[in-house]
């Protein structure tokens, strides 16, 4: 009798010369949740949802909407859940030669293990709105000849913020502030549509204000006003894309208290509105039908966030 085949993790949405793109989900209850098995190939990966991730011999991390993880390939890893959504991200694979080489565009070191020695680098909202337009137009089919350069530009991009972040890093870190920054981000980012008052924090984690915020923002870099705010917006693309939410709806599931409190936000975030994003996704050239590549275990593979 043969065994019944483990279903994929993972779904292709473009094969091409140099790169591929794909799609990982992994609800919390699948079996593979804690442990996917090593990363198929060298990649950096952009969450839609929030888990906890740690490589293997290094501290675990929340991995949300305001960052990339990237991995080497065979990297191994596991996670937990942090929001109950599972594990839901895009991941962008690409030859290992072309790695080493952004790595050293940087002026960063490989680690012993691969191009990348980084397990993580903060993306700013302009990368994470063109990563998730490549993206869009893959899933459906339609991209176009420049997606391969548009995927350097945005492994260049998380590669400089990498490096920018480590120039910037302390050389003893504060272990306290990372331990509550890290600890702030995984109760905000399970929940960013609730309101989180100082008062709450206060309450929660039994510390003053003031030493949450500073703490947080010593970790960070930003404070917690603007990183809830950050979840939010960048959230809100994905719902963007579905055309019969309105658009009333979409700001006040994430929490702002109107469709003009919500619009402001998101012009100030990305230069242009809610409708002219969602226009965009309407345009003719996304009028394709979506991609029949199918499944595969390439690029991710059992991977994760």
């Amino acid at each position: 009798m043969t065994p019944p085949t483990t279903p994929s993790l993972d779904s292709i949405v473009h094969d091409g010369p140099g790169v591929r793109i794909g799609a990982f989900r992994c609800p919390v209850r699948n079996p593979r949740f804690s442990d996917s098995g090593p990363i198929q190939n060298d990649i950096f990966v952009f969450p839609r949802s929030s888990v906890r991730i740690r490589h293997s011999g290094g501290p675990s991390f929340v991995a949300d909407h305001t960052i990339a993880t990237v991995y080497n390939r065979g990297q191994i890893y596991d996670r937990c859940a942090v929001d109950g959504q599972g594990d839901r991200s895009d991941w962008f694979a690409v030859p290992r030669a072309v790695a080493h080489e952004a790595v050293a565009a940087n002026g960063m070191e490989p680690s012993a293990h691969g191009p990348f020695s980084f397990p993580f680098a903060p993306v700013t909202d302009a990368t994470y709105l063109r990563q998730r337009r490549l993206f869009r137009r893959a899933e459906l089919g339609v991209a176009t000849s420049e997606v391969r350069e548009e995927v350097y530009a945005l492994l260049d991009d998380v590669v400089s913020s990498a490096a920018s972040r480590r120039l910037k890093a302390p050389r003893s870190p504060d272990a306290r502030s990372t331990r509550i920054g890290e600890a702030i981000r995984s109760v905000i980012s399970a929940g960013f549509a609730e309101e989180w008052p100082l008062s709450r924090l206060e309450a929660l984690f039994g510390a003053s204000a003031f030493s949450l915020c500073r703490a947080f923002r010593k970790a960070t870099g930003s404070t917690i006003h603007r990183y809830t705010l950050t979840l939010r917006l960048r959230a809100s693309l994905e719902r963007l894309e579905q055309p019969s939410v309105e658009i009333t709806t979409v700001a006040l599931d994430l929490g702002f208290s109107s469709h003009s409190h919500f619009s402001l936000s998101f012009g100030r975030t990305f230069q242009e509105t809610p409708s002219s994003f969602r226009q965009a996704l309407a345009a003719p050239a996304f009028q394709s039908a979506v991609s029949t590549l199918g499944n595969s275990v390439f690029g991710y593979g059992t991977g994760g966030s």
